[in-house]
Parts: structure tokens; sequence; C-alpha cells
């Protein structure tokens, strides 16, 4: 599934309703343009469907999740996606001689499994996750793994994330409480 096909909530309905009243008090919308955008707001399904309506407006995708969903890659430099993002349900992290980050704890995950490929070459990938997130390592014998668990509240882990290293690198997956 594409992030750009998850289901609408209705927040993120009413946010997206929001940014068009600003543009129409600002001048940015004509009546027309508002009332259609306002319309197609209500009858949207997904979140590639809201995402149109406000694309080209300021703070047009406030209050909706980012859907970029390409690679995340870090060279000789730090790279980080966490914030409200839509997690796909494959993902590519690449880390050389760099950092990359991935903070799970605000993400809207687009399937209950998820699978990470993380290809490192001299690199770091962190994972923090919350304790809804299990995270299953699937090391090759060149990757160094490292977890550190922070305070875990009870309940059984909703999500999943198999992370697949590869390479010659670091991989530290934090388990961090909200």
């Amino acid at each position: 599934m594409r992030p750009r096909d998850l289901r609408a909530s209705d927040a993120e309905r009413e946010a997206v309703i929001g940014v068009l009243t600003d543009a129409y008090a600002e001048g940015r919308l004509t009546l027309e343009e508002h009332e259609e955008r306002m319309r197609r707001a209500y009858e949207a399904r997904t979140l590639g469907e809201l995402s149109t309506i406000v694309f080209d407006l300021p703070n047009g995708t406030a209050g909706l999740p980012d859907l970029y969903d390409g690679p995340v890659a870090a060279v000789l430099t730090r790279r980080h996606r966490g914030g409200r993002f839509v997690l796909p349900d494959r993902l590519v992290l690449g880390a050389v001689a760099g950092t990359v980050t991935l903070d799970l704890r605000a993400a809207v995950f687009a399937t209950r499994d998820v699978v990470v490929d993380a290809v490192c070459a001299g690199g770091l990938v962190v994972v923090l996750a919350p304790p809804t997130v299990r995270v299953d390592v699937d090391a090759g014998r060149m990757v160094v793994v490292r977890r550190v668990r922070g305070r875990r509240t009870s309940g059984t882990p909703t999500w999943s994330v198999l992370l697949r290293a590869h390479g010659l690198g670091r991989v530290t997956v934090r388990t961090t409480r909200y």
C-alpha cells in the first residue's frame, strides 16, 4: 500500500478545511474555488486526495502526515526521518559514512508489518521506537547491532518492524516511551 492510498480521518479532513478557510480569508482563493475545494475535502477518502486539494497553498499539508515514501540516505552527513509521516510497508535506509535516524514515535503505519532495509557502509542507523512497536533486527555478520531499552509500558506491541541490516556499520534500536 502506498502512503497516499491510506484512508483519511475526520481530523485530517478538518485540518484541510481549516487551511482552505484561512486561504479564503487571506484572498488566496475565490469563493467558487473555496466552495469546490471544501466539497472535495468532505468527499475525500484518502490522504492523497486530501493533499491534492491544498498542495498549492501555504501550510497546505499542515495537519496531514508526510506522504514521501522514498529512500532515506545519508552520505557523509546526518538524515532524520521522523515526525508525523506515513511509514510504507517497505522502506530503504542508506548510511554511507553518515547517520540515518528513523523515528517511529509519531509515524502512521500503512500496514501492521513493515520491512526496513538498512544498507550501511561505515555508517550508523538509529531506530527510535515507542513501546507499541516491536523491532526485530536481521543482521549479517558485518553489522554491529546494539539495543537500548527505555522504560517500557505494559501491553503488547501493536506494530511490527523487521529491520534487515546489510554491510559494514552499526545499527542501534532504542525503545522509548511517549
